[in-house]
């Protein structure tokens, strides 16, 4: 079978992303790939994605170089312990209304357990197959919250975080981070992923429901029932089912006594829906196999929300702030990185004024105070100062670029600002900014001999230098690579003070 292996790259990451990382696309305005080397006006839809919806478009920021990817070997399929089941000769047979009655009756009043659940997506189109495993372990509290980890390592690559689900909100302890991230919210109607969600769902679309017998199951003295439902009706925690055309089987096993569910299991392949498509519009065949065992019913279970980095607070301006800046002073900048070092930066108020009054206001105000760093390329630039961390906010205004021949591009530690080109004549500098790793002079605003870019030719790159890191440079090397299209963890910027001189 034909392998694509960067579309399974990217596959890799939707399914992970799918299931933890809801509300990550939105409105970005991140370019997918560069014109030149920075800058970009539109958004092309990349050639190797699963397309689930419509991408959006228009960049703000330094055109995105190419990141380099090691490409994944095929993803074996995990192999999960079923436990098995056997006729139970104690258990009086009752009917399937019975069983979900005394289920219903359960989950109303609610109980902590123990639960794993293990998720296998088969998506093909063509001669395309790629097989992602997911598997959570973990704790369910009485209210069906969640906490535990989630396993979508490939053959190759360990993937391992910590998660907690709390009353729809999730938290992520990523690996190789030591602080806790808050996911964004769901898109309307979306929820994420866990074992309680999962069975309330099949629970309440299950249909055709008949007894298929009383079983000891794993142990435990149960009803076993079977029935089917729609794979859509599982869209809302399960995006690549949204529209799918076809239908799964289900089989739930009851414990006898109480009603709690001690086993689930759903497998079944369905056709994808009109709003997940291939690379190039393929229809895509679906396979999907479901498992979820509960045990160690009644155990105490606490799950507290974790703490969590500063959150930026909700700022916007209507037109950019009036001059500010003092007469001979001298003005230095201070980011300090949630959990890490601090980078000072020498601000050039005499060669970019409006540009660095702006940043002294935005930072004064506590507009940088929990925002993150996030667009990171190595080899190339940190990007930061959208309160979205999609790269498509700002701060409500924009102003005009401003250019100096003494401030330039041309060495690592430079300060400039991020922006979405000259549209309509004017320029669209906001709050957004990016620090250079490297001397990068094709993002001067001004040709070499001094003389004005032609900022408005579509792919020209022009950027107001404000400022040079004058302590921190390895605090910078050291800020965690991102792409906004795709999530992950991020440097937080605790905050951003101002100092004189």
């Amino acid at each position: 079978m034909k392998k694509h292996t960067h579309f399974q790259t990217v596959l890799i990451f939707l399914i992970i992303a799918m299931f933890f990382l809801p509300g990550c696309g939105g409105d970005s305005k991140e370019p997918p790939t560069p014109v030149s080397q920075v800058d970009s006006r539109s958004q092309a839809t990349p050639s190797s994605v699963i397309m689930v919806g419509t991408p959006s478009s228009s960049a703000l920021s330094p055109i995105q170089v190419p990141i380099d990817t090691p490409t994944p070997k095929p993803t074996a399929k995990a192999i999960v312990p079923s436990p098995t089941s056997e006729v139970a000769e104690d258990v009086d047979p009752i009917s399937a209304g019975d069983v979900l009655a005394s289920l219903d009756t359960a989950l109303a009043e609610g109980y902590a357990y123990k639960s794993d659940l293990y998720m296998n997506m088969t998506v093909s189109f063509g001669e395309f197959e790629q097989e992602v495993p997911l598997s959570m372990e973990g704790d369910v509290s009485r209210d069906g919250d969640f906490q535990g980890r989630i396993d979508v390592s490939s053959s190759d690559t360990p993937q391992l975080m910590e998660v907690r689900v709390i009353e729809g909100r999730a938290f992520i302890l990523f690996p190789d981070t030591d602080h806790w991230f808050e996911q964004p919210a769901p898109s309307s109607g979306q929820e994420t992923i866990n074992p309680s969600a999962t069975i309330s769902a099949i629970r309440s679309n299950i249909v055709d429901v008949v007894y298929e017998g009383p079983e000891i199951m794993g142990g435990v003295p149960s009803h076993h029932v079977q029935g089917g439902l729609n794979a859509s009706s599982i869209g809302h925690l399960v995006p690549l089912l949204t529209g799918a055309a076809g239908d799964v089987d289900a089989h739930l096993w009851v414990e006898s006594d109480t009603g709690r569910l001690v086993r689930l299991s759903m497998e079944g392949s369905v056709e994808g829906g009109p709003e997940v498509r291939g690379p190039s519009g393929e229809e895509l065949a679906i396979s999907i196999e479901v498992n979820i065992s509960a045990w160690d019913f009644g155990k105490e279970v606490t799950i507290e929300i974790p703490e969590l980095p500063p959150s930026p607070a909700a700022m916007s301006w209507t037109s950019p702030p009036e001059m500010q800046l003092e007469k001979g002073k001298d003005y230095k900048a201070t980011i300090k990185i949630y959990g890490g070092g601090e980078i000072i930066l020498d601000l050039l108020e005499e060669e970019a004024p409006v540009t660095v009054n702006n940043f002294v206001f935005l930072a004064n105000e506590g507009y940088y105070d929990g925002i993150t760093f996030h667009r990171v390329i190595p080899g190339f630039m940190a990007q930061g100062g959208d309160p979205t961390g999609t790269g498509s906010g700002g701060p409500g205004y924009m102003f005009e670029n401003e250019f100096h021949t003494d401030a330039r591009h041309d060495e690592a530690g430079v300060l400039s600002m991020a922006n979405s080109g000259v549209q309509g004549g004017k320029g669209t500098n906001g709050s957004q900014f990016f620090i250079t790793y490297v001397e990068t002079s094709f993002l001067d605003g001004l040709n070499s001999d001094g003389s004005p870019k032609d900022c408005s030719i579509q792919g020209t790159s022009c950027h107001s230098v404000f400022g040079r890191i004058l302590e921190g440079m390895e605090v910078l090397e050291s800020i965690t690579p991102r792409d906004p299209s795709q999530g992950g963890p991020s440097d937080v910027m605790e905050s951003v003070t101002i100092s004189t001189e």
